[in-house]
């Protein structure tokens, strides 16, 4: 994330050498930044820098939790993304999303709310 905004407030970065890599997304002046736990994504993020993409989830539904699904639902723009293939999601639970900028969790996932703020 310091290559993204070298000036972290101290808070921030403690808070992410605690969870990251690991199911932590981070609001940001505005922007939201994740580093997960799967070494796939991890060993191209270090060869490559920072990734910038979207999740597998439309707004509204039920997160996908599978490439089989993944194919499923996005089947009619499949020329316009790239699949990782790397697993399932290993806990069921997904990433916790916490809004630094406002202090508040936007969604309590795998990390649960009193672990960020204490």
């Amino acid at each position: 994330m310091e290559q993204l905004s070298p000036k972290l407030p101290t808070d921030l970065k403690l808070l992410l050498e605690r969870f990251w890599p690991g199911p932590l997304t981070v609001i940001y002046k505005g922007g939201a930044y994740r580093m997960p736990a799967n070494p796939v994504l991890l060993k191209l993020s270090e060869h490559l820098g920072p990734l910038y993409s979207t999740s597998a989830n439309i707004s509204g539904e039920e997160p996908i939790k599978s490439l089989q699904e993944a194919k499923i639902v996005f089947k009619d723009h499949k020329d316009k993304f790239m699949i990782v293939r790397s697993g399932c999601v290993s806990s069921g639970i997904f990433s916790t999303i916490y809004d630094y900028d406002n202090k508040e969790i936007i969604r309590e996932g795998e990390i649960p709310k009193w672990k960020i703020f204490n």
